[in-house]
């Protein structure tokens, strides 16, 4: 933005309007003539500075260019190198873990083999010990039953015994009260008798 001269007014007193007025133009015109110049010095440097750095971009995108290919060149290189070492490793892994595999599986089948006869050994003795076991309690079994059963023989005698105590007195029961029914019946008798007897008389 431009800015105008001025002058103070002690300067247009000292010489005058005009030539007061002359000069600021004359300075106001240098003014504008040197920021044309300066804006014009400017552009031409803005252009020379944008192509400079045109000129050092392309050439920094073709030395970028050429080291990317050179680093995709270089890790492709490697990523084969690396997987020819990954499937030489792995054909080296399988290799061993199917050996040892078949260490462990066959390790495993004598483990399982030992276990087995040992399971057998094992089941064979505890089904002697149960045959044992069970004829044992077999045997104890059928001399419980047997004391049982002559012990419930000798209960059942005394119980026997005991019925016939009960039949016996309640035989002796029941003659005692038909001997009492007997007296009742004769002396109710008796007594019946002798009132009708007094009444006939008394008629």
């Amino acid at each position: 933005m431009p800015v105008t001269a001025r002058l103070s007014r002690r300067f247009y007193d000292a010489i005058g309007d005009d030539a007061a007025n002359d000069l600021v133009n004359w300075m106001n015109d240098v003014d504008a003539t040197y920021r044309t110049d300066l804006l014009r010095l400017n552009e031409a440097n803005l252009d020379r500075f944008s192509a400079e750095i045109e000129r050092h971009a392309a050439v920094l995108r073709a030395e970028m260019d050429r080291g990317l290919g050179e680093l995709r060149a270089e890790m492709d290189r490697g990523l084969g190198e690396l997987r020819a070492e990954m499937d030489r490793g792995l054909g080296e892994l399988r290799a061993e873990m199917d050996r040892r595999l078949g260490e462990l599986r066959a390790e495993m089948d004598r483990r399982l083999g030992e276990l087995r006869a040992e399971m057998d050994r094992g089941f064979g003795e505890l089904r002697a010990e149960m045959d044992r076991r069970l004829g044992e309690l077999s045997a104890e079994m059928a001399r419980g039953l047997g004391e049982l059963r002559a012990e419930m023989r000798t209960e059942f005698a005394a119980v026997d015994v005991r019925f016939a105590q009960i039949d016996t007195r309640l035989a002796k029961f029941e003659a005692r009260m038909l001997r009492w029914m007997l007296v009742f019946w004769t002396g109710s008798m008796v007594g019946a008798a002798a009132t009708i007897f007094a009444v006939l008389r008394t008629h």
